[in-house]
């Protein structure tokens, strides 16, 4: 699994849209290490995988749980969190052109993504439509924008 996080350390979500992101992975999932930073293994504390819908024409898979944002030096732990989405500046995306990749290669024009670190928490949505991915509620956190499990590591 791949997220987007901020290019430079103790850096909150919000203020890396303006100053820069970079594309942060797993091992299994990392396949370009030259432009691509490693998730540390004890990154991710919780996490549930779901999806719904017709593939091509209205499906949704995500990703929702609990991280401990302190293993990772990009983060703030004590940011309240933002939003990383491809609707953004123009229906360009924030960060300019990121979509979402999933197993089989098979890319989702549209999604959104939340870090909450403060929070411990996470969520990212790929979605074939763009009504399916909840852009509006980047203040209201992955609770609201992508609904789901947060399990009870979280706090």
């Amino acid at each position: 699994m791949c997220m987007i996080a901020p290019l430079n350390p103790h850096t909150d979500i919000g203020v890396a849209e303006g100053t820069g992101t970079k594309t942060y992975c797993t091992d299994t999932a990392r396949y370009d290490p030259a432009n691509q930073g490693r998730l540390p293994t004890n990154f991710f504390t919780d996490a549930k995988y779901a999806q719904w819908g017709t593939p091509g024409v209205n499906e949704v898979r995500q990703i929702t749980g609990c991280i401990n944002p302190s293993s990772l030096s990009r983060l703030n732990p004590s940011d309240q969190g933002g939003q990383f989405d491809s609707s953004g500046q123009g229906n360009d995306g924030v960060p300019s052109q990121s979509f979402c990749i999933l197993p089989g290669n098979n890319v989702r024009g549209f999604y959104v993504q939340l870090v909450e670190p403060a929070e411990n928490r996470f969520c990212i949505r790929c979605c074939t439509k763009n009504a399916d991915c909840d852009h509006t509620h980047d203040t209201a956190g992955c609770e609201v924008a992508v609904p789901g499990y947060y399990g009870p590591s979280c706090s």
